[in-house]
């Protein structure tokens, strides 16, 4: 019960810490709602005092069960035999020896893939590329005003000093949200009934290619010649082209509303870049022209030559001074799209460090109880050693040593689980294998570790029993 109340009083204190913690995502968070909901609190109340009751009631009963002869005879034996199994208590610290391996393991692996994203190559360098997206459709912008507003925006932007390009995209890579389109082609359906093809994409004017500094494999940029009156054209990426168009793409075409519907001409090919997460595979991406499909809202990719509060600060007064009602949906920049990207991941390690701590915890308890427990019914075989001439040490030899075969068992156990358990993790982690040696190691030695000066403690202790008088009382 003062468990559980302690519970109730951390809810409280974590609901507070929740609403002020700010992470690296749209919007702030007492946007969400965390209210105590009572028959929450009171259903997990409940679970806590259940669980106390039975496994409280499950040894009391098995003590009342005692056959007392026997129990004599085995105390006339100075209780060696009681001290040689661990039973239940035994398998209970094995189980959290294994659940404790899995969750080290576990966040050991994303710890280091969070450290590992930061080198992971996203196809364009984030440093010094600003996003700003604004929506000229919350400001009743009719089509061709909202273009003449970006065009004019992006001449202004790019005259400033210190600004090398300035593109203009529907969705920029690794930004929430998803932007994908069906397509069709001639061989791959046999007619518009047939499932359409997938693919993500985004709509991007000429100096978006220039502001992420991405590489042209084969054929050309967006250019002049491409309007609304010339057949609609494409770039698409590398792993698209190789998806698709093995034996080359530039100059085939697909059709977006079925066979025969609009067709897209495809004129460029270039480097892949991640998409919607940064351990993702080569995806197919579409860039469509911007000039061809006339669009409402941003966002600017405008890369800069050095990244400079002035800087940023000229960049807003130029869009507020072409519209002072502006609004801006995101104010950014690439590195913190990187970071909003991760923030799932490393969240995700930060819960998995505190639930190994946890179970650290909880095993480095039940491992001390157990043994001490232990020690204290074979006190009297204890003290027969050490009259009969056994050293301290080889005391808490024997004492750490049946400690640590439990453990043992416990960690086989766990890294047969962990090595199925962190298949699951495989799509999140960046640069680590998740059968990944090193980390299995680190999370059993550091484990080890904290299991063996759980069972030092008990066992030094075992060390200060006096011979005389365990040989009084046997």
């Amino acid at each position: 019960m003062l468990g559980g109340a302690g519970g109730i009083i951390m809810t409280l204190w974590l609901r507070g810490l929740m609403l002020g913690f700010q992470p690296p995502l749209p919007g702030p968070m007492d946007l969400f709602n965390f209210p105590v909901d009572w028959r929450v609190v009171s259903f997990t109340f409940g679970i806590a005092l259940v669980a106390g009751l039975l496994f409280g009631l499950a040894p009391a009963l098995r003590s009342s069960r005692t056959d007392l002869v026997s129990t004599l005879k085995e105390g006339s034996r100075g209780t060696a035999s009681s001290g040689r199994r661990f039973g239940l208590r035994g398998a209970l610290v094995v189980l959290q020896v294994a659940v404790c391996v899995i969750l080290l393991v576990g966040a050991a692996l994303i710890v280091r893939s969070s450290q590992h994203a930061a080198d992971v190559d996203l196809g364009f360098d984030p440093a010094g590329l600003l996003t700003y997206r604004v929506d000229m459709d919350m400001l009743d912008y009719e089509a061709p005003d909202a273009s003449q507003f970006f065009d004019t925006a992006t001449e202004r932007i790019s005259a400033l000093p210190g600004v090398r390009a300035v593109g203009l995209a529907s969705r920029m890579p690794l930004s929430f949200g998803l932007n994908t389109n069906g397509i069709y082609i001639d061989g791959r359906q046999t007619s518009s009934d047939d499932p359409a093809i997938f693919v993500d994409a985004t709509t991007v004017n000429g100096g978006y290619f220039e502001a992420l500094g991405l590489d042209l494999l084969d054929g050309r940029w967006f250019g002049a010649q491409d309007t609304s009156d010339t057949i609609d054209v494409v770039v698409v990426s590398a792993a698209f082209e190789r998806e698709l168009f093995p034996e080359g793409a530039v100059g085939q075409r697909f059709y977006s509303d079925g066979l025969g519907g609009n067709a897209f001409e495809i004129v460029g090919v270039v480097g892949d870049t991640k998409v919607r997460t940064v351990g993702e595979e080569p995806r197919s991406y579409v860039y469509y022209s911007r000039e061809q499909r006339t669009r409402v809202s941003g966002p600017f990719a405008i890369r800069l030559d050095r990244d400079s509060p002035e800087l940023r600060a000229a960049v807003r007064t130029e869009l507020l001074a072409i519209e002072p009602e502006l609004i801006f949906n995101e104010d950014s920049d690439m590195l913190a799209v990187l970071g909003a990207s991760l923030f799932p991941v490393r969240f995700g390690a930060g819960m998995l460090i505190a639930a190994g701590v946890i179970a650290l915890l909880l095993v480095s308890v039940g491992l001390y109880g157990v043994i001490a427990y232990s020690v204290a019914r074979r006190a009297k075989e204890i003290g027969v050693r050490m009259a009969m001439g056994a050293h301290a040490g080889n005391v808490v030899g024997m004492v750490v040593g049946q400690g640590m075969r439990v453990v043992g068992i416990g960690i086989g156990i766990g890294l047969v689980a962990a090595f199925a358990a962190t298949r699951l993790l495989s799509t999140m982690l960046y640069g680590v294998d998740p059968s990944d040696p090193l980390t299995l190691a680190s999370a059993v030695v550091f484990l080890a570790l904290v299991a063996l000066v759980a069972c030092t403690l008990p066992a030094l202790r075992a060390t200060r029993v006096h011979p005389a008088e365990a040989l009084r009382d046997a």
